[in-house]
Parts: structure tokens; C-alpha cells; sequence
């Protein structure tokens, strides 16, 4: 999905789905999902023009990003939101919910029989784990971005 950065400053969305995600200035390429939940959850636009249906404004204004375009993205140089992991603080989640996290954010098999059988296993190393997880590709990179580039 192709999102428009209005501001001068990057847009943080600071925990969705287990990643961060700052938003240059201008037009980017951000995960679909993300970007979707920014602008139905977050920037959406309350009404046309910032007005209510009694033609007031409703101090809203203009959000400060909005849905856009390829051809805008690749007008203003094809850049992309960077994206992170979110950091877990271990001492926050219990040790139970932790090996939960770790499932879902994609720890192997074995390493999840791991945390199971042995409990001297902390929950530092278990979040330091989560942490260390790469950024998957389809989360990073536009799925055609690597077509355009072998085009090129």
C-alpha cells in the first residue's frame, strides 16, 4: 500500500502486529495491513472538507497522511517505511504469555519445546529471541519491487 506522509517529521506507529513503523515525509510504501489500519483506525478522514453534515467544521482538518498512489510513490523516489521489530521488555509479560509471543512471531518448533521443558530458560533469553527475529521481507519490501528491480 502506497501512503502519503503530509508533515515534515516521520509518522510513528509505535506497536502493530509486533513491528514498528516510521513513515518518511512524502509518499511510501508501507506492510497493507499496517497501512490500512493507520487510515481506518488513526488518520482517517472524518468528513469531506472537514465539515459535519451541518456544514461546521468539525476541527479535524486534513490528516496528516493519507492514501496515494505507485505512480506518486515512484515520482517522489520510490521510498520505503522503515520498519523494526517491536523491543519486548521481558519483565513485563509473564513467562507464559511470553512463550505465547514467541509463536506467534515465528520461533521455531524446537526452540518453543525448549522454553516448555526447561524452566531455567528466563524470560530475558525468551524476549531476547523474539527481538533478535528478522523483519520478514514481505513486510519490509513491496511484493513488486524486487520484479522492477530485475526488470531494470
Amino acid at each position: 500500500m502506497y501512503v502519503k506522509n503530509i508533515t515534515k517529521k516521520d509518522i510513528k506507529l509505535n506497536s502493530f502486529e509486533g513491528y514498528v513503523f516510521s513513515i518518511p515525509p512524502g509518499a511510501s510504501w508501507i506492510w497493507d495491513k499496517a497501512g490500512e489500519h493507520l487510515l481506518a483506525n488513526i488518520y482517517r478522514v472524518e468528513s469531506k472538507g472537514g465539515k459535519d453534515i451541518y456544514g461546521f467544521d468539525n476541527g479535524h482538518g486534513v490528516p496528516a497522511l493519507k492514501d496515494t498512489t505507485e505512480k506518486e510513490w515512484v515520482k517522489e523516489g520510490k521510498k520505503l517505511t522503515e520498519v523494526k521489530r517491536f523491543q519486548i521488555v521481558a519483565k513485563m509479560i509473564p513467562r507464559n504469555k511470553l512463550v505465547i509471543v514467541a509463536q506467534q512471531r515465528g520461533i521455531s518448533t524446537q526452540r518453543l519445546t525448549e522454553y516448555q521443558l526447561d524452566n531455567t530458560i528466563d524470560v530475558e533469553t525468551i524476549a531476547n529471541d523474539i527481538n533478535e527475529l528478522p523483519v520478514p521481507d514481505e513486510i519490509r519490501f513491496p511484493q513488486n519491487l524486487e520484479d522492477e528491480n530485475h526488470n531494470s
